[in-house]
């Protein structure tokens, strides 16, 4: 992760929806974040983190998106504290 972060495209995104998904009768929440690269197309991807029972920012939450310039759905998410 420190060598993608080092290589990638740093811009402000938000969480703009949360998807749910049940594993083994626990419902786990995946956020669903949207950003705008430099080329001034919209972006959006599931983000790989997951919370239990419950979403743990609210929708519309500012986070750092990191993505590689060459392939944008290739990101990484860096949430507040």
């Amino acid at each position: 992760m420190l060598f993608f972060k080092s290589r990638a495209i740093n811009v402000e995104g938000r969480i703009t929806n949360w998807m749910s998904m049940k594993e083994k009768g626990i419902v786990y929440y995946y956020p669903m974040i949207e950003f705008t690269d430099l080329n001034g197309q919209n972006q959006s991807y599931r983000a790989d983190e997951r919370c239990e029972g419950r979403p743990i920012y609210p929708i519309g939450s500012k986070v750092i998106v990191h993505y590689n310039q060459k392939n944008p759905t290739n990101a990484k998410t860096t949430y507040p504290k």
